[in-house]
């Protein structure tokens, strides 16, 4: 009898055992799977994170942008107010001043090309900014070093102009009727000197210029005889 309990007894002990066992197994398993969701749950915050960040750095940089084009249109609409203002304030004149006006500059102020000026030049017929802006020292360095190009370039193409010559035995056995032309090698044409193409203009302006004052002071010298 005393047998029989004890392994009753200790059947029950273990039955209890795997029980709880069976019990914390289940439990574990469901932490395991709160803990998962947890971890899924890290992965997207973080990966919300992460895009937080961005937006932020891309509006940061909107941010910028938005200040210097406020900056560029408040310059601007200050600049035209500006004008605005100057256009209020200026004089107004009728159209057919200002056409004379500019019928009158054209005519006074007007430039003509260099006699020496052909067609096929590299230069322009009328003095640009940098002829006019250069002086007499850059016209001289430009002759000088265009004076070096043109021997070098003398040296080494050397120009022959001469005729090509007909052998005897040829011209026998050219029918007579048939007309035979010498070919001939082409000569370039000189070139125009590039630096005295401000000074050619200047000169013919000032030309122009003294005669109007010879003209203008024959012209009072008269009236004050008469």
């Amino acid at each position: 009898m005393h047998n029989s309990t004890t392994n009753r007894t200790a059947n029950v002990d273990i039955q209890a055992l795997v029980d709880m066992f069976i019990e914390r197994q289940n439990l574990l398993t469901e932490q395991i799977a709160v803990v998962r969701q947890h971890e899924e749950l890290e992965r997207q915050l973080q990966l919300k994170r992460e895009e937080i960040l961005k937006c932020e750095r891309a509006l940061r940089c909107l941010h910028t942008y938005l200040l210097q084009a406020v900056q560029v249109l408040s310059s601007a609409v200050y600049q035209a107010r500006e004008k605005l203002d100057n256009i209020r304030r200026a004089k107004s004149f009728p159209s057919e001043t200002i056409i004379r006006y500019a019928h009158q500059l054209a005519i006074c102020y007007s430039t003509t090309a260099p006699e020496n000026w052909q067609q096929g030049d590299i230069r322009r017929p009328f003095p640009t900014n940098l002829d006019m802006t250069r002086g007499l020292l850059g016209r001289i360095s430009e002759q000088t070093l265009q004076k070096q190009q043109q021997q070098q370039t003398n040296l080494q193409n050397p120009t022959i102009n001469t005729t090509t010559v007909v052998d005897s035995s040829v011209q026998q056995n050219v029918p007579t009727t048939s007309s035979y032309t010498p070919v001939t090698t082409a000569v370039r044409p000189p070139k125009h000197d590039t630096t005295s193409f401000a000074s050619d203009i200047f000169s013919g302006m000032y030309d122009e210029a003294t005669n109007t004052n010879f003209s203008s002071s024959d012209t009072d010298s008269d009236d004050d005889l008469l």
